[in-house]
């Protein structure tokens, strides 16, 4: 989605790795170049 142009969410705390440091990892140095980084509270409060 992201290569097409579309905004991405990624929700980090419905999603899951191998290892608490491989999340970790993802979620602080890779997702954010490819979209916004989020929880699933911060999705509901803006519903």
């Amino acid at each position: 989605a992201h290569e097409h142009g579309y905004n991405v969410v990624l929700v980090e705390d419905v999603m899951s790795t191998f290892t608490e440091d491989m999340q970790r990892f993802a979620c602080e140095e890779i997702f954010p170049r490819l979209g916004r980084v989020t929880t699933s509270d911060a999705i509901a409060l803006d519903a």
